[in-house]
């Protein structure tokens, strides 16, 4: 007999199914209708098992079997029959998670149904009780309505299973398993490092807000690496701008102020100047002066210039006191010639008077 969920098209199903109608007893609609109450059953009731996870979350599953004849042995009731074909099914199908599951099997031709109970199913409602609900829809089975019969028969045990479910007599015992705590730490762990990646990301953001227009494509390794090369470019601009500065300008030297210079003219300063920075020294006087005669210069014969004669004080002092006491004119100095000649002497007066 075909399974329905890996042999769909054996059982007159064009996907995976809980119906397998390879005798094609009932139409598809029905079918149909059949797999709608049955998924409603698994996904509106608490799962039974000892241990139910996330992917073991849905309810009871339902299976139905149609079919027109069973393979009976020989010496053997069909009812007995049709009772040991039933449980080998169940087992081969396999619908439940931990034998929760419930089998209806119906063979028209022989006239004969059987409900089975998986041991899990039976801990919430015996198998008396799914016999009892196969006797309410029999009447539809002896009319050869088989779809109604069967269609009976899931609603009464869906209605059953959300009444008990209402008083609390039938729930889901969900315990923690390993994997579960493991991807709770996982989540909580990614969940920080993305939180903490959104804060370094919004600090990056405020602080680096002048560089957003380097982050106009989707790359952001592209966006980083044309912001150095900009940074770069304009670092050997700004250098570059300076060396230029540099070469053209001018250079300036400070000249020294007055307080400097007054400063170095001061005994200290000059103690500490080398002797290359010393001033040269006053060349000697000359030795060759005019001569006075009287207050007034003599003119040397051979048509030299007058010259002064510094080493003869006495003569100067004589000459410095007969022009202050005498009131007489110098005869020499009459001619003006030799006022004309005279170095050193006064043009707007007619005598000449020098002192050393």
């Amino acid at each position: 007999y075909p399974h329905p969920i890996t042999q769909p098209r054996y059982c007159n199903r064009y996907r995976a199914s809980f119906v397998c109608d390879p005798d094609r007893v009932i139409n598809k609609k029905q079918a149909d209708s059949l797999d709608w109450i049955i998924e409603r059953i698994r996904n509106e009731t608490l799962c039974i098992c000892p241990t139910c996870g996330k992917s073991q979350a849905r309810g009871i599953t339902l299976g139905v079997a149609i079919m027109e004849h069973i393979h009976r042995p020989h010496n053997l009731p069909m009812s007995e029959a049709v009772r040991l074909f039933a449980e080998r099914l169940r087992k081969q199908w396999g619908l439940g998670h931990c034998d929760d599951d419930i089998l209806l099997l119906i063979s028209t031709k022989d006239k004969e149904s059987h409900t089975l109970v998986g041991p899990a199913v039976s801990d919430v409602f015996p198998q008396e009780v799914a016999e009892q609900i196969f006797l309410e829809s029999r009447g539809h089975f002896a009319n050869c309505d088989f779809y109604e019969g069967l269609e009976s028969m899931v609603q009464s045990y869906f209605d059953m299973l959300r009444r008990l479910q209402l008083k609390g007599l039938v729930g889901a015992r969900v315990q923690s398993t390993p994997g579960t705590s493991a991807g709770v730490i996982v989540g909580i762990v990614f969940g920080a490092l993305a939180v903490m990646l959104l804060a370094v990301g919004a600090v990056l953001l405020l602080v680096r807000r002048c560089d957003a227009q380097y982050f106009s494509t989707k790359s952001i390794p592209e966006a980083l690496r044309r912001m150095r090369e900009l940074r770069s470019a304009r670092h050997r601009h700004h250098f570059g701008r300076q060396n230029s500065k540099g070469a053209t300008s001018p250079s300036y030297v400070r000249a020294p102020t007055a307080t400097a210079v007054v400063a170095a003219t001061t005994p200290e300063a000059q103690k500490l100047t080398t002797p290359l920075a010393t001033p040269p020294p006053k060349p000697p006087r000359s030795s060759l002066t005019p001569t006075l005669s009287n207050g007034c210069y003599e003119s040397p014969s051979g048509g030299e210039a007058p010259r002064l004669n510094v080493s003869d004080a006495s003569d100067s002092s004589d000459d410095e006191r007969s022009t202050s006491d005498s009131d007489g004119e110098c005869t020499s100095c009459d001619s003006e010639a030799a006022i004309a000649s005279t170095p050193g002497a006064s043009s707007s007066s007619t005598r000449t008077h020098a002192t050393v």
